[in-house]
């Protein structure tokens, strides 16, 4: 199967953050695990690769972090803190994995705790919730005070549609309008690029994306959000 190895783009990480992947499997903080022969920071671009398994055995925080994974990330006696606007995207053949005393990564005060034996494979986005698919960016881009937003997903075949909600204050959300997801022949798992023209960005601070599951509860779960420019 082709695993795609697309970064999470974050609009809070600055654009001189470092983006290196594992080169080997090993231990999270032994630099020899990674291409740059040095521990991930806060503001970095992490990518573990298909066939590589990167594991947390201790607490570690990197807060501003991009972690996209298509290999494994394992927990053991482990634990990973990060900001509550990242996530860790687990793209399609990827897996985040508990092993022995298993462990936990927190989602700024949101804990997803990983039980022996517990598996989220991919495709999936885990922030502050696990989505159904896996996020690989959501944008705003402004023209002349006209809003368009764009998004690229891997594997939303159990999104029903996406939902598209404003804010001024980034605390209270109104919807704004909706996107049904592409179907279709072919790769079910392959990238699929939206986008969503909202108009004038005037009183608008902020603009959230949620996925509609599929089923009959067709639950929202948020999977970012993004400051208007």
């Amino acid at each position: 199967m082709k695993i795609y190895t697309f970064l999470l783009a974050i609009v809070a990480v600055s654009a001189h953050a470092n983006a290196f992947k594992a080169k080997t499997s090993g231990n999270w903080i032994a630099p020899a695990t990674w291409s740059c022969n040095c521990v991930p920071q806060s503001g970095d671009q992490v990518t573990i690769p298909e066939g590589i398994t990167v594991t947390i055995t201790r607490p570690v925080t990197a807060p501003l972090i991009q972690i996209t994974v298509s290999g494994e990330l394992q927990f053991n006696n482990g634990m990973l803190q990060i900001n509550a606007g990242d996530k860790v995207i687990v793209l399609p053949g990827g897996k985040v994995v508990a092993k022995g005393m298993g462990g936990a990564i927190f989602v700024g005060t949101t804990a997803h705790y990983f039980e022996h034996g517990k598996v989220i494979a991919g495709p999936s986005t885990i922030g502050k919730t696990v989505a159904p698919v896996a996020l690989v960016s959501f944008k705003a881009n402004s023209n002349e005070g006209q809003v368009t937003l764009s998004w690229a997903s891997v594997g939303d075949v159990n999104v029903k549609r996406y939902e598209i909600l404003s804010s001024i204050d980034s605390v209270t959300f109104q919807s704004v309008g909706v996107v049904k997801t592409v179907k279709g022949s072919g790769y079910p798992l392959r990238r699929k690029d939206y986008t969503f023209p909202v108009g004038s960005s005037l009183s608008v601070g902020f603009y959230r994306l949620e996925a509609v599951r599929t089923g009959i509860d067709s639950s929202h779960v948020v999977l970012s959000t993004v400051a208007a420019r």
